[in-house]
């Protein structure tokens, strides 16, 4: 039922504002309009105003405006063809013809304006999380680093980063930053960054490259995984899942600030405050002791049992194949050293919460504690690394070395269909693991931002010729074959996508009423007769 109303709420606003751009322009321009109709069909009710009748029909899945003279077989007096659509001068029945689609290219401009306009809350500029093995912790970014300028452009939004160095992959960035130093003093300096140049995934830009430098801003919690039974965490009672609330009665702020400290002390105890959510869903607060690290290293006993979903034997034997299970194999060494040196305690980024039903990490045996520590012979630290190995490659088949307790293990799986998926619209369905995950991460620093009434138009202009070149990339797609026509929605398609968005909240539901307004516009300058652009040639 909610789709129902939000759909036609949205379709009569869309309905209204293009039947709107020609009835105002034959207004302006001379031309007698005698029916305004929102609908089509029978009428339910109507009303009238001079020479035209505003009529409110019962299908709700279009709408028109009649004019007078439309046809060249319509009768008109010498007298009256002042008034006559026909008889008009091209120039101006064209503009007629242009309003309606004009109109819903203005529609999504005003819905923007309206929405940045005033005070907006925004991520600042500042590094919550540095991802490993990626080019900004190569040129020694940290945690909590401001970001003031790249390449001497300010940077005032966590935002405007991001789109800078999506605009230069695999070209060199200056970095002017802001950092602050454990005697709480601030340091200003450089650091050149080279954003990695990876492959756009979007359908829509096949081909082209995005910059990456490895960066996020939400923090990400100092909530534990404990790696091996025989670590000195788990053998002071710690559990997977607690989170570390102080260590030695400082607060701990992240996992990067736990992580220094149990780093930075490595042969004293810590006494730790932890908070642990029990299984009736309460919460306790619990005082643990860390001892120092052990003198003996643990190991994890390597089950060479392969584990395979939707991988033949034959593809297990290629060459690739067998280069990516042997690095992954060799990399639960590494994993062992650096487990050790942190007593036993990893982050629960990277470790599963359980797994869906029907997917591929079930079909796989995987289960909840189990850890990812590579991906493809690539070492992993978080989900947000194996996303983007998945992104680059999703249909092909993959390599995980998992961890559990005092076993590792190497799987071979693909991704399968995301359960319930659908591709009669929009992009093909979502390939997937499966796996469930903790909220490892919560929101970085933001603050309260002024948008003034120049700002808010430039934006929503910006916005709104972003989905026209979109759009326009889309159609022409479908007409060069790269996109199936079985992509292509209809009515049914939009209530659903409307009551969705409306679900979402408001502001995806102006998103998904200025990107429909938007392709309403382009369709109806297609030159088919029975269309504006018909009209128009």
């Amino acid at each position: 039922m909610t789709g129902i109303v939000a759909g036609l709420i949205l379709l009569c606003i869309l309905v209204v504002v293009h039947e709107l751009g020609h009835f105002l322009f034959a207004k302006a321009l001379g031309v007698r309009v005698l029916t305004f109709s929102v609908g089509f069909g029978p009428k339910l009710f109507s009303f009238k105003r001079k020479e035209t009748e505003y009529r409110f029909s019962a299908i709700l899945l279009g709408g028109y405006v009649k004019m007078y003279g439309e046809s060249f077989t319509d009768e008109v007096s010498d007298a009256e063809k002042k008034y006559s659509f026909m008889h008009q001068a091209i120039w101006k029945k064209s503009l007629i013809a242009f309003g309606g689609p004009l109109f819903n290219f203005i529609l999504p401009v005003l819905l923007f304006f309206f929405m940045f306009i005033g005070s907006e809350t925004t991520l600042s500029p500042v590094v919550g999380t540095v991802l490993p093995n990626q080019a900004a912790a190569a040129a020694g970014l940290k945690a909590g680093d401001r970001i003031l300028a790249l390449d001497g452009n300010k940077v005032e939004t966590f935002a405007e980063l991001v789109e800078q160095v999506s605009n230069k992959p695999g070209i060199p960035v200056l970095l002017e930053i802001e950092r602050k130093e454990a005697s709480n003093t601030i340091t200003k300096l450089q650091l050149r960054v080279v954003p990695e140049a990876e492959v756009n995934t979007h359908p829509l830009y096949q081909g082209e490259f995005i910059g990456r430098i490895g960066v996020m801003p939400a923090v990400q919690k100092p909530q534990i995984a404990v790696v091996h039974p025989a670590s000195v965490a788990a053998k002071a009672g710690l559990l997977s899942f607690d989170e570390v609330l102080t260590v030695d009665k400082v607060p701990v702020l992240s996992a990067a600030d736990l992580l220094e400290k149990i780093s930075n002390f490595p042969g004293e105890n810590l006494a730790l405050v932890v908070k642990r959510t029990l299984s009736d869903g309460s919460e306790s607060v619990l005082p643990i002791l860390l001892p120092s690290r052990s003198q003996k290293p643990w190991s994890y006993k390597v089950d060479k049992a392969m584990k395979r979903f939707a991988v033949t034997e034959d593809e297990l034997v290629d060459a690739t194949f067998k280069k990516q299970i042997e690095s992954s194999s060799s990399l639960i060494a590494e994993v062992e050293k650096l487990d050790w040196q942190h007593r036993g305690i990893a982050f629960i980024d990277g470790t599963l919460a359980g797994v869906e039903d029907d997917s591929a990490a079930n079909e796989l045996g995987l289960q909840k504690n189990d850890r990812v520590v590579a991906v493809d012979g690539v070492p992993v630290s978080s989900w947000v690394e194996v996303y983007q190995i998945f992104e680059k490659a999703p249909e092909d088949h993959h390599v995980a070395s998992i961890l559990r307790d005092k076993t590792a293990f190497v799987v071979a799986f693909r991704l399968k269909e995301e359960a319930g998926a659908k591709s009669s619209f929009g992009p093909p369905p979502s390939k997937v693991f499966g796996q469930k995950i903790a909220q490892a991460y919560q929101e970085g620093p933001t603050f309260v931002r002024s948008v003034g009434v120049i700002e808010a138009f430039t934006r929503a202009v910006e916005r709104t010729w972003d989905l026209i070149a979109m759009t326009v990339k889309s159609l022409w797609m479908l007409i060069t074959f790269q996109v199936p026509v079985s992509q292509l929605g209809g009515p049914i398609m939009l209530f659903g996508v409307a009551g969705q968005a409306a679900a979402q909240g408001m502001a995806f539901y102006i998103y998904v009423m200025s990107l429909i307004s938007v392709n309403l516009g382009l369709l109806n300058l297609l030159p088919v007769p029975v269309l504006d652009g018909g009209h128009l040639l």
